[in-house]
């Protein structure tokens, strides 16, 4: 797949290269010692992953969460960053992904509102 532009200055790219852990849809939580990427501002890096993929060289990053995110995707766009993560990932790095178990969240919603 052809990778197309980002939105990253040619000085964050090369940054980039020495980050060791990527929090991914970061959104609002950043975690200090990651570089934070997400498509809103405030991010350390802003990537729209809808169009694009992750700036790193392979295998230069060992630890990439990401929380709450992933579900968002179109199952074809979570499962092309998903191997992308895995491009980036270090041999033995360690990746973690989360999202919101539906179950909870309507379970939450009912007892509030309608229990």
């Amino acid at each position: 797949m052809a990778r197309t532009g980002c939105d990253i200055s040619e000085a964050k790219s090369k940054a980039a290269k020495a980050i060791q852990k990527v929090n991914l849809c970061s959104g609002p939580v950043q975690i200090e010692g990651y570089i934070n990427i997400d498509i809103y501002p405030g991010a350390d890096f802003i990537l729209d992953l809808e169009k694009d993929l992750l700036p790193f060289a392979d295998e230069s990053v060992d630890v990439l969460v990401c929380i709450s995110a992933i579900n968002y995707f179109t199952r074809q766009r979570a499962a092309e960053i998903i191997k992308d993560v895995y491009r980036v990932l270090k041999p033995g790095g360690a990746t973690h992904f989360a999202s919101q178990d539906l179950r909870v969240l309507a379970g939450k919603y009912v007892n509030r509102y309608l229990g």
